[in-house]
């Protein structure tokens, strides 16, 4: 067994390199492979492993790496697929076959190729909009039994819309996290845009009484379907306090779901932890400074407040505000102005559970985060822990803080009370389920 698999970034991963990683490797039980896109040659990057775990960073040739030669899996990750979907649909096919013990399985198809295939074949978007219901019904055929799967993440392009397919290849039953992506960079494309409409996503195929052990529901944004979904959760109160939802949604969203509703009688929904609410209420203040208020109160926290006080141990905030953050941080303003620190301080302490906290700005926050040793950083920092201090002394569960993709420690010395926090490595953090999809991105923005 090899400890860690590294390679120059310019050193490109040969098809014999698989062979010799399953001789070298009979054991291998996780394979995770994240391609980059279609550059002409597959360069493969480092990442730190243990010994049963080997995920590869590389880009893709036209027909892929053959990989049906790993057996007994229990995870495979293969994501951003590109070249010959026909081929990737076999191999997958064998490699579930030969995996009946697999537990984890992630999926996505590359945004570039899906723009490729409708751009070179306009007519045939079954290619990739049927990648998912196909490989179901491959799998089926060959002979392949229900997979007791316990996650279940369809990344882009992944597109279960049909509850017999889907149920030829997964025994739901055992399902404790399922994630699928709503949110698409070609949503604009014409057959993408007709299938949502005409065939959607079945939702209701991952309600309680198909999925009694899911304890992690995650969508990207509210698409047709999720409403009728969350109605299923709220029908069982027991069912949806133990369940870790995400969701993208705005003020409007939060209060149909977390306050009475005559559309659907069993909200509001109480939820174990919850993401993410989109706060944008903000306005400019002045032309010279980044500096900027709220326009109105924050009532989706309010309402989310108001029926889930005593249930959230994890909650997603994202604040969109007026200027980019690196503007902020440039011209020397504060980050998180007065509004915001007086919706965090007033509001948080009253989620009487709350142990874990994301806070994001806007998709780009991490990219311009200063480092740590110039100028700009250390401000940065001074205030972020300043405000955390504040903060924990008022929430007295908070055990950690992610800001930007950045996360800190809350610490409470025993004696005195007093609270220190530190900002802490992925390392630390990355296995906090609450954390898990902000480690995942922020690893795979790395490598691209």
């Amino acid at each position: 067994m090899i400890p860690t698999l590294s390679c120059p970034e310019t050193f490109p991963l040969a098809p014999s390199t698989i062979q010799i990683l399953r001789t070298s490797c009979p054991q291998l039980r996780s394979l995770e492979i994240h391609y980059c896109g279609l550059s002409p040659w597959p360069w493969c990057r480092s990442y730190e492993h243990n010994d049963t775990i080997v995920p590869l960073y590389c880009g893709a040739v036209e027909g892929g790496y053959d990989l049906s030669i790993f057996r007994n899996l229990e995870t495979l990750a293969l994501t951003e697929l590109c070249g010959d979907l026909i081929k990737w649909r076999q191999r997958i096919t064998t490699i579930l076959l030969n995996s009946p013990n697999l537990k984890r399985l992630h999926l996505s198809l590359s945004q570039r190729i899906v723009l490729r295939a409708h751009q070179t074949l306009p007519y045939s978007p079954e290619l990739f909009l049927q990648f998912w219901n196909l490989l179901c019904a491959n799998y089926a055929e060959q002979g392949g039994q229900p997979l007791a799967l316990r996650s279940l993440i369809c990344g882009e392009c992944i597109f279960p819309t049909n509850h017999e397919l889907l149920a030829k290849l997964v025994d739901r039953r055992w399902l404790e996290e399922v994630r699928i992506e709503t949110t698409s960079s070609y949503w604009g494309i014409g057959p993408i845009s007709y299938m949502f409409t005409q065939t959607p996503i079945i939702f209701d195929a991952f309600q309680p009484a198909y999925c009694p052990n899911l304890r992690a529901f995650s969508i990207s944004s509210v698409v047709p379907g999720t409403m009728g979904l969350i109605s299923e959760f709220a029908m069982d109160p027991a069912f949806s306090k133990k369940l870790k939802f995400h969701m993208g949604m705005d003020s409007r969203t939060a209060s149909h779901i977390f306050r009475a509703n005559p559309e659907y009688p069993c909200f509001p929904v109480v939820l174990r932890s919850l993401g993410e609410l989109r706060i944008d209420s903000f306005e400019r203040v002045g032309t010279s400074s980044p500096t900027y208020r709220l326009r109105v109160t924050p009532e989706g926290l309010d309402h989310i407040l108001s029926s889930n006080a005593e249930s959230l141990d994890g909650l997603e905030l994202r604040f969109e505000l007026p200027f980019r953050i690196w503007d902020i941080i440039r011209k020397g303003a504060p980050l998180m102005g007065q509004d915001v620190i007086e919706i965090l301080e007033s509001r948080l302490p009253r989620f009487r559970r709350l142990k874990y906290l994301i806070i994001n700005f806007d998709d780009r926050s991490e990219q311009h985060w200063p480092v740590k040793t110039s100028d700009a950083g250390r401000r940065l920092h001074k205030e972020v822990e300043k405000m955390l201090r504040n903060l924990a002394q008022r929430a007295k569960q908070l055990e950690y803080a992610c800001i930007a993709a950045h996360v800190w420690r809350v610490m409470r010395h025993k004696h005195d009370g007093r609270v220190q926090v530190d900002e802490v490595d992925l390392r630390e953090w990355k296995h906090i389920e609450f954390f898990r999809h902000i480690a995942e991105r922020r690893i795979a923005r790395y490598w691209r």
